[in-house]
């Protein structure tokens, strides 16, 4: 289950957008398939009917609702997922520049960036970073979460402002790259120059310099 943009495979990265219509149908069927997934032995599982009594929908809205748990139950899925999420918009990088209001030729540099630790300068990774010849430095977050992004990243952002060797004159944009939304609060502190919502950008990106 995938969408495919500019050539990448992007894997379940909007599964929890997806508004589920009301199921009216065989609750205690439903339960008990719940109850067989809950147990390990089970493989396989038939459901057996008479035609049209709404056996597919029944699976359909089962797995609707069991997936996207099973998935999110794996070791390391969040950190797997957040590393494609970057990936992707890197890729899509050109339709965020727009979205920025960056032209091409006022990029002096960008992309993904590491500082090393020093004994006077602590380490800084920045998901996605670009220096233009205005000396504006935009230090974007990308920040993939099945649950709308809280006001933790504020925090998260600031300590890497902090830790960051900044170029001279440079004037510091950060910019929030989010999926799956953001917290009323982060929005009301106003503390990101940008807040792109991954929809936006998947939107936008038929609209080319």
């Amino acid at each position: 289950m995938g969408l495919a943009v500019n050539g990448q495979l992007v894997i379940l990265l909007l599964i929890f957008k997806v508004k589920k219509s009301q199921f009216i149908g065989p609750e205690v069927e439903m339960t008990r398939l719940k109850g067989l997934l809950d147990k390990r032995s089970s493989r396989l599982i038939v459901v057996r009917g008479r035609r049209r009594i709404g056996k597919s929908r029944l699976l359909a809205e089962f797995g609707k609702e069991s997936f996207s748990t099973l998935i999110t139950q794996l070791p390391g899925w969040e950190g797997i997922m957040g590393l494609q999420f970057e990936n992707l918009v890197v890729h899509n990088r050109k339709t965020l520049w727009k979205i920025l209001g960056i032209f091409p030729e006022e990029i002096v540099m960008e992309g993904p960036f590491f500082q090393n630790p020093t004994v006077k300068q602590p380490g800084c990774q920045i998901d996605y970073m670009i220096q233009t010849r205005f000396h504006n430095l935009y230090i974007c977050e990308i920040k993939f979460s099945k649950d709308s992004v809280g006001n933790k990243i504020i925090e998260e952002m600031e300590k890497k402002r902090k830790n960051l060797k900044i170029p001279k004159n440079c004037s510091i944009r950060p910019v929030l790259i989010h999926v799956n939304g953001v917290d009323e609060r982060v929005i009301d502190e106003r503390y990101f120059d940008k807040i792109v919502d991954f929809g936006e950008l998947l939107c936008s990106q038929k609209q080319i310099f």
